[in-house]
């Protein structure tokens, strides 16, 4: 056979072994390869082993990530009640057309990053610090709904947002943290204070049941005491044929001397009384008059 021969097939072999691995398309999971024919778009090969034109014909210009993915995208805001922020918005997305995704953006985190940077300074740039500390659900959901249509048009899809808390001024936090402070102390105050005033009625009311209580039990001993006297004055009247009233008289001016001899005991007393047969006798007047006046309260009890 002749030289050339050989020569051609050695050429032709080499030629197919160049050419046959960029047939070949290996394409990773959750990834899609963009294919181009002579630049421009002809198609996509989705995860796995896949076939294209040779090169130069037709190649890989890129691959697109079908994971989700994040875009933190922090700002300074200006708030209605003039206040100069840190705010941070945390975007969740995913591709959902490879082409569009590929070739509608030429910066595509870059551009991304200032949409959602625009959308997020138009919904919060009028609402003051507290409404855009307490209304991050709102914000959230304003956000999303206004960046998905053009998002779409980019060939991504919003999963979610997150809106991060505002971070304000170094001294605007520590006013607010004592003017919180204030207001618990405050409250803390007002709770003790009424707490205290709880007390003190609590106790007033005891003390005044505490009073009345031992107010009745006084008043039922001395009704005992008196009872039992004048039941002893009519046992012994009538043991010795006297009248109760000169029992009565007699047992009392008794009960006196024994109180002044208890106090005597005592070392130091000084006690001022009055002696003298007059003074004994009116004592005497004394007792029978309280005895006259025990018996006639005692009977208009009974008659009652």
């Amino acid at each position: 056979m002749d030289l050339s021969y050989f020569i051609i097939i050695g050429i032709v072999f080499l030629i197919a072994l160049f050419w046959l691995p960029s047939c070949i398309v290996i394409t990773p999971n959750k990834t899609v390869s963009i294919l181009e024919t002579f630049g421009k778009y002809s198609g996509t090969r989705q995860a796995g082993l896949s076939f294209k034109r040779p090169f130069p014909f037709q190649s890989i210009s890129s691959r697109i990530s079908l994971n989700q993915m994040d875009l933190d995208v922090s700002m300074d805001l200006k708030t209605g009640d003039n206040l100069f922020i840190k705010y941070t918005v945390a975007v969740q997305l995913r591709v959902v057309d490879p082409q569009k995704a590929t070739y509608e953006l030429s910066d595509t985190k870059s551009q991304l990053k200032n949409y959602i940077s625009s959308c997020v300074r138009a919904e919060v740039g009028q609402k003051k610090f507290m409404e855009i500390y307490n209304q991050r659900d709102e914000i959230e959901t304003a956000v999303k709904r206004d960046l998905a249509e053009k998002f779409n048009s980019f060939g991504y899809e919003i999963v979610g947002v997150l809106a991060q808390e505002p971070i304000p001024p170094k001294e605007v936090s520590e006013s607010y943290a004592k003017a919180t402070s204030s207001e618990m102390l405050k409250i803390a105050a007002t709770n003790e204070a009424e707490a205290s005033k709880i007390k003190v009625v609590r106790e007033a009311e005891a003390q005044k049941e505490a009073k009345r209580l031992q107010g009745e039990g006084i008043a039922s001993q001395r009704k005992a005491i008196a009872e039992g006297f004048k039941t002893s004055c009519k046992d012994i009247a009538n043991g010795l044929g006297v009248q109760e009233d000169i029992i009565f008289a007699l047992l009392a001016q008794n009960n006196k001397y024994d109180v002044l001899r208890d106090i005597s005991n005592n070392p130091g007393s000084l006690i001022v009384t009055d002696v003298g047969s007059s003074s004994e006798s009116d004592e005497l007047l004394k007792s029978l008059k309280s005895f006259k006046t025990l018996e006639k309260l005692t009977e208009k009890k009974v008659h009652k």
